[in-house]
């Protein structure tokens, strides 16, 4: 029985081929330069031993442990925990006789075809032939792909509460969804060419935020992926990609499975993002601390947080069962409490403003939302029930604490003789302006402050994809104020201006111009000017905000319908950015 050396390559070659890639013993596949090949009855056995085994499973006499029938592609992990040992006769017989014996053949007359290919490697000839031929990447991609087995990956889509998999042939997106309360997500992005064979990109939330979603869901040819550099010169369709401090090359098709991925990936993270933006109204407060998540709600003098805290200490929600009895007075903060379910609803600190680079006599306090003392939450918990949001914590302060807390006050100031002012009487006369320092948030129900918001947000020009249907959209919203508003010529002037609506001196003309622009059949690749976003926002804010007009509420609800593309627009890149 003629022998074989298991590191002569052509008998790897032939085993590995004729096994398919798979360790004889598990079934897995194996690489091909990591694979060991086993002597099914180990070589160290002793020729009494031997001869016993040959007996028991009627092997030939001639049998030969460096035979075709006893040596097979294991993993090298199932090598090394065998070493020398005999399996039990049972296995040996089930190995060599169901398994071994009907490839030997197979194996022989590959053995004999490689060797006329190529005295050393089948593998190299075949690609030193293929490379002769002007071979493309592709080509040789699918080479590399025959000869070590692996597969390209499976196409497959999974998303889950917290987690998103997404691949395709040659990339592969692992991720964790945000959610609370750390917030944060992550990714791995894998690929599988030729150039890149298992290259695996890890990438933080910042890392996903700042660059892999910067450009997010434009086009390759807008050039707007911040990761995405220019193609090669040397070579055609081939890319720079600049992800979690590498770059690399990648082929135009690989990159395009890659984007796709990628904004699949981003609008179901954004979305999750979303929903504990709004929830913690990121839109309308400043964090002051983002790994305790806390917000700046408003800001008062020091003497009325001082009023306050004795407020809070009055009514400690041990002293009584009034209303109002719902503090929890320990420490310099406001912390309320609720006696029916033992549990906190809300936790405001009190944070000092610096004002001047000189000492006043006057210091500012900052009232400041955290959720750090909740010790058991879930996002679904903020509200105005179990805990308090930052926004319904807000309009509790303005609306219900800072005025009961100076009525209070004023009321234990008053002479016993004199008739005590009714809260509802102080009420009706209190300025909450006099005492707190109010943000102006963005009234949502207003046209005018969602122009202004959007106006101010398309001013920093946002590497963003819109095109000319978005545009015409804008000179119809901007057409239909017109149609209900009564400009003077100083507005005509200005829109004519910024719009370069030549020889449109009065409304009519401005109006007839723009049907021009709504109604232009000129086909258009090209990305709208972001510039140009901003002017029309200018121009509808000013008409809006200086000039009678009468919009009806439908009027109005049709152009915030237009305006939906642009507000999600503006709501993910804030979310983003933040």
């Amino acid at each position: 029985m003629e022998s074989y050396s298991k590191k002569d390559n052509l008998v790897r070659a032939a085993l590995f081929l004729e096994y398919e890639g798979k360790c004889f013993y598990e079934g897995f596949p194996v690489r091909f330069k990591e694979m060991h090949i086993d002597h099914i009855i180990p070589e160290s056995i002793n020729e009494q031993e031997l001869k016993e085994v040959i007996d028991n499973l009627g092997l030939p006499e001639d049998f030969n442990v460096n035979s075709l029938y006893n040596l097979v592609p294991c993993n090298p992990n199932v090598n090394q925990v065998k070493n020398k040992n005999l399996y039990p006769i049972k296995f040996l017989g089930h190995c060599i006789h169901d398994g071994t014996s009907k490839k030997v053949s197979k194996i022989i007359k590959r053995i004999e075809l490689l060797k006329k290919k190529n005295n050393n490697d089948r593998t190299i000839a075949k690609l030193i032939a293929i490379l002769e031929d002007n071979v493309t990447v592709s080509e040789l991609e699918d080479v590399y792909d025959s000869v070590s087995k692996e597969m390209p990956f499976v196409e497959e889509k999974r998303t889950s509460s917290n987690s998103y998999y997404n691949s395709k042939s040659k990339v592969q997106l692992r991720g964790y969804l945000p959610s609370y309360p750390d917030l944060k997500g992550s990714c791995l992005i894998t690929f599988k060419n030729l150039r890149l064979r298992d290259c695996m990109i890890s990438l933080s939330h910042e890392q996903i935020m700042t660059k892999l979603f910067d450009g997010a869901e434009t086009n390759l040819k807008d050039n707007l992926r911040s990761f995405l550099l220019s193609l090669k010169e040397e070579e055609a369709n081939t890319y720079f990609v600049d992800l979690g401090n590498v770059r690399m090359p990648l082929e135009e098709d690989g990159v395009i499975q890659l984007l796709e991925i990628i904004d699949d990936f981003h609008e179901i993270y954004i979305k999750k993002y979303l929903e504990i933006y709004f929830k913690f109204s990121w839109n309308k407060f400043d964090k002051v601390n983002n790994l305790r998540h806390e917000l700046k709600l408003c800001e008062i003098n020091k003497s009325l947080w001082f009023e306050i805290i004795e407020f809070c200490r009055k009514f400690d929600y041990e002293k009584g069962d009034s209303k109002w009895h719902i503090f929890e007075s320990s420490g310099n903060m406001i912390k309320v409490y609720d006696k029916m379910t033992g549990d906190f609803k809300s936790f405001i600190l009190p944070r000092i403003e610096e004002t001047s680079i000189i000492s006043t006599t006057e210091e500012y306090v900052s009232l400041v939302w955290t959720d750090e003392f909740f010790w058991s939450k879930r996002i679904d918990d903020f509200g105005k029930t179990k805990y308090w949001s930052p926004s319904f914590t807000y309009d509790w302060i303005i609306e219900q604490l800072i005025p009961q807390a100076i009525f209070d006050k004023q009321n234990s100031e008053q002479n016993l003789f004199r008739r005590k002012l009714s809260f509802e009487s102080f009420k009706n006369n209190f300025d909450i302006n006099k005492y707190v320092f109010l943000k102006d948030f963005i009234d949502e129900n207003k046209l005018l402050d969602i122009l202004i918001e959007l106006q101010e947000f398309f001013t920093g020009l946002p590497r963003l994809a819109l095109y000319k249907n978005d545009i015409i959209m804008l000179y119809k919203c901007l057409r239909d104020i017109l149609l209900k508003s009564k400009l003077t010529i100083h507005e005509v002037n200005y829109i004519k201006d910024k719009l370069k609506l030549v020889n449109a001196v009065n409304t009519d003309l401005l109006i007839k111009k723009l049907n021009g622009l709504i109604n232009d059949d000129e086909y258009d690749e090209n990305l709208v000017s972001m510039f140009s976003v901003d002017l029309v926002f200018r121009c509808m804010v000013v008409i809006i905000r200086d000039c009678n007009n009468k919009l009806t509420q439908t009027d109005i609800d049709e152009i915030k319908e237009r305006l939906n593309k642009f507000l999600k627009l503006m709501y993910r890149e804030k979310a983003r950015t933040i």
